[in-house]
């Protein structure tokens, strides 16, 4: 197995790793026919995380067969943060099973090359089955604009609600201890795309930390090759969910559990 990332890529794909890392440490990444694949869950088991890099997304994407390889991320972040923009950065795993090498390469005049070495992993893990549900409400809105928001939000409480109806949608919070709240309305006309079940009122809780880490991804929307929105589903019996598109059909989606009322 071999692939190659080019500079102009490559600090998407350490800042990809920098934030799966802040959910869990110990991932297996699925080395297909024509893409990577990862999907893992946090420890709480509130979020789960999707990563598809197509083999068009690379410089170079070679395997002789599928593979599954476990990685530290704690470990591989460091290699990440030795990089300079102007590299490349190559993953091999030609001559050993258990090692994998990583080399930061041909970055100019003033770089040097550097190459490194990590154990891989054989972390005991089952792919959950996704099915594609209809949501109750759809929207596509600037990804800055919702970390921002959720960044201010966070303060105000542990949870969110998400209201939707034809009309808006509205997001807010409580401190149950300091009885200080936030609430913020989102006009249609604020929204680039927006669909909702007609006549129909949804409201649903969710925890925030996890929808924070998810919408960390909007720091790569400064790079122009991604998009700079997300696209969220909102549901009242099944996960939030948040997706955003880095090139052609490679994507980032992050699911999160609705909060189960006591009275339910």
């Amino acid at each position: 197995m071999e692939f190659v990332i080019g500079p102009s890529k490559s600090r998407i794909f350490a800042t990809l790793l920098e934030i799966i890392s802040s959910i869990v440490d110990e991932i297996n990444i699925e080395f297909r026919d024509k893409e990577i694949y990862i999907q893992t869950m946090d420890t709480g088991r509130i979020s789960l995380f999707e990563l598809v890099l197509k083999n068009d997304w690379f410089e170079k994407y070679e395997i002789e067969k599928p593979i599954v390889l476990g990685v530290k991320l704690s470990i591989i972040n460091k290699i990440l943060n030795c990089r300079h923009p102007t590299q490349y950065i190559t993953f091999e795993n030609l001559n050993s099973e258990d090692k994998l090498d990583i080399s930061l390469i041909n970055g100019g005049k003033g770089t040097f090359n550097k190459y490194y070495q990590t154990s891989v992993y054989d972390f005991d893990s089952e792919l959950l089955n996704i099915p594609e549900v209809d949501a109750d409400a759809e929207f596509t809105i600037n990804s800055i604009t919702m970390f921002k928001l959720f960044e201010q939000l966070k303060n105000f409480g542990d949870n969110i609600t998400i209201k939707c109806d034809e009309s808006n949608i509205e997001i807010n919070t409580i401190d149950s201890e300091d009885f200080a709240g936030m609430k913020v309305v989102i006009p249609e006309d604020d929204i680039v795309e927006y669909s909702v079940i007609e006549d129909e009122k949804i409201s649903v809780e969710y925890a925030i930390a996890p929808i924070c880490k998810a919408f960390n991804i909007a720091r790569l929307s400064k790079d122009p090759t991604v998009s700079d929105d997300f696209n969220i589903y909102v549901s009242k019996e099944t996960p939030i969910m948040i997706e955003f598109k880095l090139f052609g059909d490679s994507t980032i989606k992050f699911w999160v559990a609705p909060k189960i009322s006591l009275d339910d």
